[in-house]
């Protein structure tokens, strides 16, 4: 919840630093983040916030690179615990790229980590460009995707399975056509 409070008082124009009393931005840095979620929000907050992380900081943006590389699975999908049960999600996965765009070109571990990420994205690509799981096809994953290829640089229409596949932007408008 800390991390959407802080992101709707930034899409408002706010201050995350005085709201109601509070530093949103302090207690960002100490916040415990153990699920992939977290952290990816985490990152997604501190976009664009200028500002020098304090000396106690738990999260700081290298901290955080280095606890999605821990949270990523081997095959480069990131998910989520419910219950005893960990599920894979496409689009959290494409969340995390997104999430670690402005620290992309710097090379390192969130290039690496976005790399892998969108690699375990490219495996769920079928021939008409769509990305497909379990359920069928993930209208929220392509989107989610979409934006993540954007927000790093790389162009949708160049995301497919191989050169004679459909690409992801393909896809999405055959989705708008159905």
């Amino acid at each position: 919840d800390l991390e959407r409070m802080f992101l709707a008082v930034k899409a408002a124009g706010g201050d995350p630093t005085a709201i109601g009393g509070r530093n949103l931005l302090k207690e960002l840095e100490q916040a415990q983040m153990a699920s992939a979620s977290e952290v990816i929000f985490g990152l997604l907050c501190l976009e664009g916030v200028d500002y020098t992380p304090s000396a106690d900081a738990k999260n700081t943006p290298d901290s955080l690179f280095t606890a999605l590389s821990t949270l990523q699975a081997a095959d480069g999908s990131f998910g989520y615990t419910y219950g005893d049960v960990t599920y894979v999600d496409a689009g959290l996965t494409a969340q995390a790229v997104t999430a670690l765009a402005p620290y992309y070109a710097a090379g390192g571990t969130a290039k690496t980590v976005a790399d892998k990420a969108l690699g375990y994205l490219k495996t769920l690509q079928q021939a008409d460009g769509s990305l497909t799981t379990e359920y069928g096809i993930d209208s929220t994953a392509m989107a989610e995707t979409v934006v993540a290829l954007c927000a790093i640089g790389q162009d949708p229409d160049e995301f497919k399975k191989d050169t004679n596949s459909a690409s992801l932007t393909d896809a999405v408008a055959a989705l708008y056509d159905s």
